[in-house]
């Protein structure tokens, strides 16, 4: 018995180590689960959850799985609506998790409206965050030990108390290549820490236009102490317009700042601290970065800030605004390397903060190789440094970047493509330095040279026009030609006179049933299709430029039509009036006396007859009298009499012909003997 186990024993062992292992699935909403919420129940831990394109009113929570969302289709058509009361994404109890691909928006929580990560790790890629609100972390928030990161994606127009657009609190939020924009909040307006170990960080991203009505327009570090402090990091970004109370763009209560390689530029704060706004016991690097026009007042400053305290103090900086209390226009006492001059950048006023050459910036901040490190690419992804030593700010001055432009025609738009009137074409080129030309050609004329970086191209004529146009920077670099093409259909399809076919009558009658052909010709998009209605009925259509019809009803039949271009414009209406009579005439005859004497005097013949045609109506009526040989004697009219001899052995014929509009033809005849 104990070998017989044994050797149970030693198969269920084989065949447990040789089952094959588990692999990742693919688990489809709506294909298989109509909602986010049974996929994730359903799925096991690595499994991918695929979202078709939709909008969902939906919301999961994931409790300890290794789950990714993705959307193949991406945000412009995955979207998922909170409906302003559902916390949309929840990870917690140790999850792991990925949100690719959609549209989060009216999502509400207390922490994190559209996403949020409670003792979990979540990565948001390539998403839109918009809309949402939330005590903490309007958008995101992480908290307990938790993590999220925001890739590629765009982070607007959220709200919440602290950190309009994402919340840390013993966690981390690190966004890179992302754009925070237009969010708002108390305290922090894109991204803010909780008081207690917290880190939000932002790397090779734009943070514009965001508000606190406190602290920290841009960034609010949060607190704690020297034990466990929150963090605010922020590499290789452009932080600008953004506003607040104090601290236009950062603010912190005794959280470590690293500003490097940024530029921070349009920043603006009511009561101090244009740039930074902090508690004197703030460590505060600022390394490789450009701060300019952050207000008239102090663009550092706090109420006993002190700029001894917590190095290493700033380098490599171009610094123009003054600090408080010390107030020296250079910036920051005992570094050479820090400079106060004009940054020339392209075009401030229109938000191009790339250097012009020429700039104080160029070639003047070492690489940092110590934590945070100057990123190893600009906002733009080109690699620094290009020069010596990389540029102060997030820009390095890259003329190896041709221009890129961009093509947007307007118009009244048809069909199919097509537009129905004249185009405008609005020519719009950017250049990370500058923009000296636009080169265009229509339809293979001569280039047009507009020196500037925008043109304008009219098209009026009917066909389909090739625009070909690029663009040439200040360094004569040029952009790799592009191409549009424009549809252009102005005139309506002309209807071509209709086609009868049929046994033609008299009066413009036919004596049998119609074959009406009805066509239309458009030189430019093409007939779409044809529309009739037959005596005011409903309209019938086909997608066709030539119709037969055929038309049997007696009478007037009257067929309305018109024609569809490709395009969408529709023809001048057109009408054929169909006649058809196929039936003769009806007619009814008598005589009185119908025999007369042979008595060789004329004797009278009373008439009474009558013609009717119901549709066409009579056209002739006509009563002939012949002898027995086939002599005309006479007509007469109906209710006429006519005067006969009484000859013996004569016979006279009363032939009555009606004869209808159409041609149709009916003859009755009656006879008068003579006795």
């Amino acid at each position: 018995m104990k070998r017989t186990l044994g050797c149970l024993w030693l198969v269920l062992v084989v065949l447990v180590c040789h089952a094959p292992a588990a692999r990742a699935a693919n688990v489809l909403v709506p294909g298989e689960y109509a909602t986010l919420q049974a996929a994730a129940d359903a799925a096991l831990s690595g499994d991918q959850i695929v979202v078709a394109p939709g909008t969902y009113l939906d919301s999961v929570v994931v409790v300890g799985k290794a789950l990714s969302f993705i959307a193949p289709g991406g945000p412009d058509v995955t979207i998922v609506d909170g409906e302003g009361v559902r916390q949309p994404f929840v990870f917690t109890d140790n999850a792991t998790g990925v949100v690719e691909g959609f549209t989060v928006v009216n999502g509400t929580g207390s922490q994190g409206g559209a996403v949020y990560s409670y003792h979990s790790n979540v990565t948001v890629r390539n998403c839109t965050l918009r809309g949402n609100r939330a005590s903490n972390g309007g958008a995101v928030a992480a908290s307990y030990a938790a993590t999220i990161t925001l890739e590629d994606s765009r982070v607007i127009g959220n709200t919440a108390e602290f950190g309009g657009g994402g919340y840390a609190d013993t966690g981390s939020v690190n966004a890179t290549r992302t754009l925070f924009e237009g969010n708002q909040a108390t305290y922090g307006g894109a991204l803010a820490t909780g008081s207690w170990c917290g880190s939000v960080s932002a790397n090779l991203c734009v943070v514009k236009d965001n508000a606190a009505t406190a602290l920290g327009g841009g960034f609010l570090g949060g607190g704690g102490g020297e034990m466990c402090r929150s963090h605010v990091i922020v590499t290789g970004t452009l932080v600008s317009g953004n506003t607040a109370g104090d601290g236009g763009a950062i603010g912190s209560w005794n959280a470590s700042v690293e500003l490097v390689a940024s530029t921070v530029v349009g920043n603006r704060a009511t009561t101090g601290g244009g740039v930074l706004y902090a508690s004197a016991t703030t460590p505060f690097r600022l390394r490789g970065s450009i701060l300019w026009d952050n207000g008239d007042g102090s663009i550092i400053g706090g109420p006993t800030y002190q700029t001894s305290q917590y190095a290493p103090w700033p380098g490599y900086n171009d610094i123009v605004g003054s600090i408080v209390p010390l107030d020296v226009p250079t910036g920051f006492p005992g570094d050479a390397s820090n400079r106060t001059g004009d940054p020339l950048f392209v075009d401030a006023a229109n938000g191009n903060y790339r250097l012009l050459p020429g700039s104080p910036a160029v070639d003047t901040a070492p690489l940092l190789a110590d934590w945070p490190a100057t990123p190893v690419v600009d906002l733009d992804g080109v690699a620094r440094p290009l020069g010596a030593a990389p540029e102060m700010g997030a820009y390095e001055l890259s003329d190896a970047v041709p221009p890129v432009t961009s093509a947007i025609a307007s118009g009244s738009l048809g069909k199919a493509g097509w537009y129905v009137g004249p185009v405008a074409v609005a020519l719009d080129a950017t250049d990370n330095i500058a923009v000296r030309e636009i080169v265009f050609s229509l339809d293979g004329a001569p280039e047009t040279v507009i020196p500037g970086a925008s043109a304008n191209v009219a098209v009026t004529t009917d066909g389909v026009h090739s625009l070909v146009f690029h663009a040439v920077d200040t360094s004569s670099n040029p952009e790799a030609t592009r191409s549009i093409a424009l549809k252009v259909d102005q005139t309506a399809p002309v209807p071509a006179a209709p086609v009868f076919a049929g046994t033609a009558g008299s009066n413009g009658w036919f004596r049998s049933s119609v074959a009406l052909t009805l066509s239309a010709a458009d030189a430019t998009s093409g007939v779409a299709s044809l529309r009739w209605s037959i005596n005011g009925g409903a309209v019938q259509s086909a997608s066709v430029a030539t119709r037969t019809l055929t038309v049997s009803q007696q009478g007037t039949t009257t067929v309305a039509w018109s024609a569809l271009d490709i395009a969408g414009s529709v023809a001048a209406g057109a009408t054929a009036a169909v006649k058809i009579d196929t039936v003769v005439p009806t007619v009814a005859m008598s005589v009185s006396p119908t025999t007369i004497k042979a008595n060789g005097k004329l004797q009278a013949v009373r008439v009474t007859a009558s013609a009717t045609d119901a549709t066409s109506g009579v056209a002739t009526f006509v009563i002939r009298v012949t002898d027995r040989n086939g002599v005309l004697v006479g007509t007469v009219v109906p209710g006429g009499t006519i005067q006969l001899m009484g000859t013996r052995n004569q016979r006279y014929t009363f032939t009555a012909t009606a004869t209808d509009a159409a041609g149709n033809v009916r003859t009755v005849t009656t006879t008068v003997s003579v006795q």
